[in-house]
């Protein structure tokens, strides 16, 4: 059996001495003093500080005066086990793994450039621990869609952005490519 890794921060291995941790002994120091917090919602923690990040893309958007524009404006939205809501089934699949395996994430924050004047880059997750993005690439039939994929992929790397594509056959074998991609980021 492998080593285990915090809950918490996802990168730290636990004090194998106690046989039920699942923290490390950094952050349950950070929890014992108030600087971290359980989200009373999503059960992740936070920064005692910040907001929790399955608020956060509410809160972001009420509180720039932004309007939550898209495009592709979905006829369903699909609800994760964690409570978000998200345009896809594909999305539905990526949201429900990240929460299973506990990474907090942002769906759908604003990256800083606009696509045209009245649309905004939006990414799929954001994995702030991992300072990673991840994008499901589900609409590639959709001319428009396979330009705004190229603008999104040559902004992430001429501004040496981590990210992560996920196609819709990965959907398939979700657990091992998501595994296998995280712990890849994790090890930067």
């Amino acid at each position: 059996m492998g080593e285990r890794i915090c809950i918490v921060c996802k990168q730290k291995p636990v004090n194998s001495a106690i046989a039920s941790s699942v923290i490390c002994k950094e952050c349950y120091y950070a929890i014992q003093n108030g600087i971290l917090v359980q989200c009373e919602h999503c059960h992740q923690y936070h920064k005692k500080d910040e907001d929790c990040y399955c608020n956060s893309d509410i809160i972001n958007i009420i509180t720039q005066g932004m309007r939550y524009r898209s495009q592709h404006e979905p006829k369903t939205w699909y609800r994760s086990c964690d409570g978000h809501f998200v345009r896809s089934k594909g999305e539905l699949l990526i949201s429900d793994w990240l929460f299973h395996n506990n990474y907090a994430y942002k769906y759908e924050p604003l990256l800083p450039i606009r696509e045209d004047d009245d649309k905004w880059f939006l990414p799929d997750f954001f994995i702030p621990l991992l300072d990673t993005y991840i994008e499901f690439w589900g609409m590639g039939d959709d001319p428009k869609y396979t330009e705004s994929r190229t603008k999104k992929e040559e902004y992430y790397q001429s501004h040496n952005i981590e990210y992560i594509s996920i196609e819709p056959n990965d959907l398939r074998d979700l657990d091992s490519i998501l595994c296998r991609k995280l712990c890849r980021e994790r090890r930067k």
